[in-house]
């Protein structure tokens, strides 16, 4: 089986920081399903965005070992996302539901590389998902038996098996019910400036307390689901 790749995104957990690096392609390629380090997973004539290529002074998973990620990978799009060594994903939430995942490993870093493919026509991915010791020893099993398609969608599908869960049933008990401006850019994954600009057009629920501005967790998360809101 092969996919037809335009452009991948590549995160790598440092713990307190963590990488980003775009790469673009000259043309649509064939990727195969193939199993081993990083390295393999790059088509050769693919090429470095040096824009989008930079170390985010922020954690990847919050102190919980949770994260929402929204990634803007449009279709045809690949996303990898490579945990610290010993660690795993645990509870995986993917939107859409159509995402393609698979699993890999790092090779002599012990990681594990998993890939998010977007077959779909939307240009953005949604994953909330749990950090967790590999406690199964998914590494050294893949490691040993990098060719093994159903071991990994094995492991995959361990990890999706509470998909049905609402992904703010996983993220959301870390944040508090009133946020900061900044809390609530990073509970929906959008930049600072982005937030501000919606509260200054009244597009997203806020309230003044004491001459300060607050974001009701509640309110956003109805706003989310498409709530309809209007400005008080």
């Amino acid at each position: 089986m092969s996919i037809s790749i335009k452009k991948m995104i590549y995160q790598r957990d440092h713990g307190d920081y963590y990488e980003n690096i775009e790469f673009l392609l000259d043309e649509v390629v064939q990727f195969p399903y193939v199993a081993g380090e990083f390295q393999s997973l790059v088509p050769e004539n693919s090429q470095v965005n040096k824009k989008n290529t930079r170390l985010i002074r922020k954690p990847l998973f919050n102190k919980a070992g949770l994260t929402k990620r929204i990634i803007n990978i449009e279709p045809s799009g690949l996303y990898f996302l490579e945990l610290l060594p010993g660690y795993k994903l645990g509870h995986v939430y993917v939107e859409p539901e159509e995402i393609i995942m698979d699993i890999f490993h790092g090779g002599n870093a012990k990681t594990l590389i998993y890939s998010f493919y977007n077959p779909t026509n939307r240009n953005t991915i949604s994953i909330t998902a749990s950090s967790e010791k590999d406690s199964e020893n998914i590494f050294n099993k893949i490691y040993s038996n990098p060719t093994d398609v159903i071991l990994r969608q094995y492991f995959i599908k361990k990890s999706l098996k509470d998909s049905a869960l609402d992904s703010n049933q996983i993220i959301s008990p870390n944040y508090p019910e009133l946020m900061t401006a900044a809390q609530i850019a990073e509970y929906l994954q959008v930049k600072l400036k982005t937030i501000r600009n919606w509260t200054s057009k009244g597009i997203i629920p806020f309230r003044k307390i004491g001459g300060a501005t607050r974001y009701p967790k509640s309110e956003i998360d109805g706003w989310k689901k498409g709530s309809r809101y209007n400005r008080k």
